[in-house]
C-alpha cells in the first residue's frame, strides 16, 4: 500500500539532481499532497513522513533506522561478509525510501569515489607492513625488549605493554597476536602468571594503538564522514600517549596483584637457544633491520606531520621495500600480502555504499531531524561527547559498523551548527572506542589470541572489561581537557 502512495506521491513531483562542490544532492518539490492523499498514513516532503497524533517521522528517517537494526542483526548472527551485507541492505533501504534506481545509483557512485583514496591507503599499508614484518623486524624488537626482561612481574607487564605497542604498528589484530602471545606465552607460564593477564595487558595495548589511521577503525571513520584519516589521528595522539601511560598504571597494578614469590625458571637449554637466535643474525640482516626501522618511522612521521595523502606515503614506503627483499622473492611476497589485501580493499570499496546511500541522500538527515526533535537542544550541542562516553558499552549490543556508518554521522550533523568539525565527532568516537574493540566477541582476531593462550571469551571479558572502560573514560576526559575535543 506505501509503494502505492508512494508511485502517485512521484507523479505529482519534479526532481531535479544538482551538484553542488561535487556532490550530488536531492531536491524534492511536492504538490498539495495532504488534498489528494487523506489518509492515516500522510505522506509529505522527501518522499513523506508518518504522521502518528501529531508527531511526524519522515520515512527514509525511519528506513534509516530500521536499515541500522537489520545491519546489527545480520553482522552479528551470520557469516555474511560485512561487504556483501554492506552493498545489498543500504540499496534495499533506499528502494524502501522510495530512491529511484538512478537516484541510488548516483549516490552509490559518489560514495564509492570518495572511499576510493581510503582503499588505497589500505591496500598500500597492508603491503608496507606485510614486507616489512618478512625483514623480521618485529620479532627482533620483540625478543630484543623480552630479554631485557627481569624475574619479577612489574618489569614482564612493563615489556608486554611495549613490546604490543611496537608490535601493534602494523595495525593487524592477527598478526599482532600471533606475535607476541607466541613471544610471551613461555616467559608468563614458566613465572607461574595468569595466561588470562598475557591477553588482557596485549588487548588493551592493541585497542589504544587501534587509533593508527592504517587500522580499521580510523578508516571506516574517514570513510563514513568522507574525511582524512590522519586529520582523526592527529586529533587522538595526545590521548594515545596518554592511554600508553594508563597502560603501565594498569600493568603496574595488576603486577602488585600478582605473588611476586616468582623464581627464574628459564632452563641453560633456553638460554643457549635465545642466544644462538641473536648471535644467528648476519651483518646484512642487522643492516637490513636497521633500515627498515628508519623506514618505518619516517613514514609514521610523515603521516603525523605532513598534509600529504597517507596512500601516497605508504605507496613509497612499500616501493622502497620491494627493493630491500631479495628479488627472487619480490614477486611472491606481492601476491601473498595482496591477497590480504584484497578483502579489506573489498570492504572498503563496499561501505561507500553505505556512505553514499545513507550520507549522501536526505536519509541521514532526516535520521538527525528525528533524533533532534526527541532530545533537548542542550543535549544535541553535546552529542559527540555522549556518544563517545557509551560507544564502549554499547559495542557489546551494536556492531562498530552500525555505530561508525549509523551513529557516528548522525552526531557529526547534530553539532555541525555549533561548529564542531567531524575530525573531532570521529576523535570522540574512536578514542573510547579503541579500548573496548580487542574484548568484544565480534572481534575475528580475540579467538585467534584466545585460543593461542587457551583462555576462554569469558576468562577474556572478566579480567579485561572493567581496564578497557577504564582506558576509554580515561583517554576520553583527558581529551576533552586539554581541548582536542571541545564539550
Amino acid at each position: 500500500m506505501l509503494f502505492s502512495y508512494i508511485k502517485r506521491l512521484k507523479k505529482n513531483c519534479k526532481i531535479t539532481i544538482n551538484k553542488t562542490y561535487g556532490i550530488y544532492k536531492q531536491v524534492l518539490f511536492v504538490k498539495s499532497i495532504e488534498k489528494n492523499y487523506n489518509t492515516p498514513i500522510k505522506l509529505a516532503r522527501l518522499y513523506g513522513f508518518l504522521s502518528i497524533k501529531g508527531i511526524k517521522m519522515d520515512i527514509s528517517g525511519i528506513v534509516g533506522f530500521v536499515f541500522m537494526i537489520c545491519m546489527t542483526v545480520v553482522l552479528f548472527a551470520t557469516k555474511v561478509s560485512p561487504g556483501i551485507v554492506f552493498i545489498t541492505l543500504p540499496v534495499v533501504a533506499g528502494i524502501f525510501s522510495g530512491f529511484s534506481f538512478r537516484e541510488i545509483a548516483i549516490y552509490v557512485s559518489v560514495g564509492i569515489r570518495t572511499v576510493i583514496p581510503l582503499a588505497f591507503m589500505f591496500a598500500f599499508a597492508i603491503l608496507f607492513f606485510g614486507l616489512l614484518n618478512e625483514t623480521g623486524i618485529f620479532a627482533m624488537l620483540v625478543s630484543k625488549i623480552l630479554g631485557k626482561a627481569k624475574k619479577n612481574s612489574k618489569s614482564i607487564f612493563f615489556m608486554t605493554v611495549i613490546v604490543s605497542a611496537t608490535a601493534h604498528l602494523s595495525g593487524s589484530g592477527a598478526v599482532s597476536y600471533l606475535v607476541i602471545l607466541t613471544a610471551c606465552k613461555p616467559i608468563y607460564e614458566q613465572n607461574g602468571i595468569p595466561l588470562t593477564k598475557l591477553m588482557c595487558l596485549s588487548s588493551l595495548t592493541f585497542g589504544v594503538m587501534n587509533m593508527l589511521p592504517w587500522a580499521g577503525p580510523c578508516g571506516r571513520l574517514a570513510g563514513a564522514l568522507t574525511i582524512d584519516a590522519a586529520a582523526i589521528w592527529k586529533r587522538c595522539i595526545p590521548s594515545q600517549l596518554f592511554g600508553l601511560v594508563l597502560l603501565f598504571f594498569i600493568a603496574y597494578i595488576m603486577a602488585n596483584g600478582q605473588n611476586e614469590n616468582m623464581q627464574e625458571k628459564r632452563t641453560g637449554e633456553e638460554k643457549k637457544t635465545l642466544l644462538k637466535k641473536e648471535n644467528n643474525t648476519t651483518e646484512t640482516e642487522k643492516k637490513k633491520i636497521a633500515f627498515c626501522i628508519v623506514c618505518t618511522g619516517t613514514v609514521i612521521i610523515l603521516l603525523g606531520v605532513t598534509q600529504i595523502q597517507p596512500f601516497q606515503i605508504f605507496l613509497g614506503g612499500t616501493l622502497i621495500l620491494i627493493f630491500v627483499n631479495e628479488k627472487a622473492e619480490r614477486r611472491k611476497l606481492l601476491v601473498k600480502y595482496w591477497k590480504q589485501a584484497q578483502t579489506m580493499v573489498f570492504t572498503v570499496l563496499a561501505s561507500g555504499v553505505v556512505v553514499g546511500i545513507v550520507t549522501y541522500s536526505p536519509m541521514l538527515k532526516n535520521m538527525t531531524r528525528i533524533i533532534s526533535n526527541l532530545i533537548p537542544e542542550d543535549v544535541a550541542e553535546h552529542m559527540h561527547v555522549i556518544l563517545g562516553v557509551i560507544s564502549n558499552p554499547i559495542s557489546l549490543v551494536l556492531s562498530g559498523e552500525v555505530e561508525i556508518f549509523g551513529l557516528v554521522p548522525i552526531a557529526a550533523e547534530l553539532v555541525a551548527a555549533k561548529g564542531i568539525a567531524s575530525e573531532m565527532v570521529a576523535a570522540a568516537f574512536l578514542i573510547p572506542y579503541s579500548a573496548v574493540i580487542f574484548v568484544l566477541p565480534m572481534t575475528v582476531s580475540v579467538h585467534l589470541g584466545l585460543s593461542i593462550c587457551g583462555v576462554s571469551l569469558r576468562e577474556h571479558m572478566k579480567q579485561t572489561y572493567f581496564w578497557s572502560l577504564f582506558l576509554s573514560i580515561g583517554m576520553l576526559s583527558f581529551a576533552v581537557i586539554i581541548g582536542m575535543i571541545s564539550f
